[in-house]
């Protein structure tokens, strides 16, 4: 492809989208749709699966997923046409678009509370040596699922070790 090549993207468009949050692949499939529409004078255009894949790098099933996700967050408008290939574009009334929720967005990043850690670790300067029976303990379920046999090694080792 010539460096010199550009497309046309109005303004309006970019600002609406600089100021809505797309998550990656999603955003891969709407910077192709905005290409293949917008930048080359379109309203829409009949974009394939496999065209997707070609362009993104994005494998069809994720595609659409992606494709879904922006259909849910109101961004384009996907047209089933009488051919093989869906017709897509971007909708332009931006006061319609569905932002991700906050709780989607803070899933990965709840901040653990102080009374949760608390619960949950101990203080450094506790050293304790695990003996047989802790260790059993500490094994429960998975031990005796397994036949005790974590038990019976740990058993043998501590007896070699006494030796």
């Amino acid at each position: 492809m010539d460096d010199r090549s550009q497309i046309k993207i109005p303004k309006r468009v970019i600002d609406a989208l600089i100021r809505f949050r797309v998550p990656g692949e999603q955003m891969q499939v709407l910077l192709y749709i905005v290409s293949q529409t917008l930048g080359r004078d379109k309203n829409r255009a009949a974009i394939s699966l496999s065209q997707f894949q070609k362009a993104t790098g994005i494998n069809k099933r994720n595609v659409l997923i992606a494709v879904d996700g922006l259909v849910e967050k109101n961004l384009i408008d996907a047209i089933k046409d009488n051919g093989s290939a869906k017709t897509y574009r971007l909708n332009k009334n931006y006061s319609s678009w569905n932002p991700m929720s906050k709780k989607t967005l803070s899933k990965k990043t709840t901040p653990l509370s102080k009374k949760t850690l608390s619960k949950k670790t101990t203080p450094l300067s506790k050293k304790t040596t695990p003996t047989t029976e802790s260790t059993r303990t500490d094994q429960g379920d998975f031990a005796s699922g397994i036949g005790g046999s974590i038990g019976k090694i740990i058993d043998l080792h501590n007896k070699e070790k006494q030796n």
